[in-house]
């Protein structure tokens, strides 16, 4: 795989925190909040590597470097709210700065996102972003107003859709904007596809271990945060599916555009999956069952 445009980005966003990190009055690392898996720039870059004419790779830099600022933003704030001790395998804002200074540190990163957008010179661009944030702290707020409330399939696909999906969405559309009916499809996509990744990462905080994960697990159980419905000892199972199902969506909602939909494939198959295997190595095989997967293996 040629990763011109995912380097583009990663180096577009190491300038950007690393122009913070000048400027901060104390010594704080902002640039290894740039090291993580980056799977929504991932994803399209994926966009990328298919002949999509309406691909916009200046738009979609621009789009997958705020998003990915905005993610590193939610992490410090949610490393708060759920006292979390370890991400990435180190400790976290808040346990290096104290409460105050990851506070800040989101903010400053949440501010800094609006400034890449700005950029674009795309007014309906900039609305559609701070919409985007809108849904996504809506969806945060929910779930942490209702802990200790009995989750249902409707509620808990909704939030993982509006919390995680939102960021997934957005630099997939924007990367084809020119083009509005496949804009909306890959909208539609990369809403499905965070949607998954949500779920993943939900049965991963009961079934996981921090060695493999490199973050503290448990702490929605330990906040009464109920997230996956069902018994615990039905909730493998009914992750497994949902993923599937999930992942399938995706990938069929780009059926009239079979380069778009081909990138979605390779995506689940190369990037997802693998990652999903790694980190909980059991869920190999009824996930590798999944159709399109297969289809893209196959290839």
């Amino acid at each position: 795989m040629v990763q011109h445009f995912f380097h583009e980005v990663t180096n577009h966003l190491t300038v950007c925190l690393g122009t913070l990190e000048k400027n901060l009055p104390a010594p704080i690392p902002l640039k290894g909040l740039g090291s993580g898996k980056m799977l929504r720039s991932l994803l399209v870059q994926r966009l990328s590597e298919q002949p999509i004419e309406s691909f916009d790779e200046n738009v979609a830099k621009l789009a997958c470097t705020a998003t990915e600022l905005v993610h590193s933003a939610s992490l410090c704030h949610d490393d708060i709210i759920d006292q979390t001790e370890l991400r990435r395998g180190q400790p976290t804002v808040w346990k290096q700065t104290g409460v105050p200074g990851a506070l800040l540190v989101g903010d400053l990163l949440i501010v800094e996102s609006f400034h890449v957008i700005g950029t674009s010179q795309l007014p309906e661009m900039i609305m559609d972003f701070a919409n985007t944030l809108k849904t996504l702290c809506t969806a945060e707020m929910d779930q942490e107003l209702r802990r200790g409330t009995i989750a249902d399939e409707q509620r808990w696909r909704a939030i993982c859709k509006e919390k995680t999906g939102s960021l997934f969405a957005f630099p997939a559309r924007w990367s084809c904007w020119h083009d509005q009916p496949l804009s909306q499809a890959l909208q539609q996509s990369g809403e499905l596809l965070g949607c998954a990744y949500q779920m993943f990462d939900d049965i991963l905080d009961i079934l996981g271990t921090e060695e493999l994960s490199g973050k503290s697990l448990g702490t929605d159980a330990e906040r009464n945060k109920l997230t996956i419905p069902g018994a615990r000892q039905q909730q493998r199972t009914y992750v497994l599916q949902a993923l599937s199902r999930t992942m399938q969506e995706a990938h069929d909602v780009l059926a009239p555009w079979p380069s778009a939909q081909r990138a979605i494939e390779v995506y689940i198959t190369q990037d997802l999956t693998p990652l999903f295997q790694r980190l909980l190595p059991d869920l190999e095989h009824p996930l590798t069952q999944q159709p399109c997967i297969a289809l893209a293996a196959a290839v």
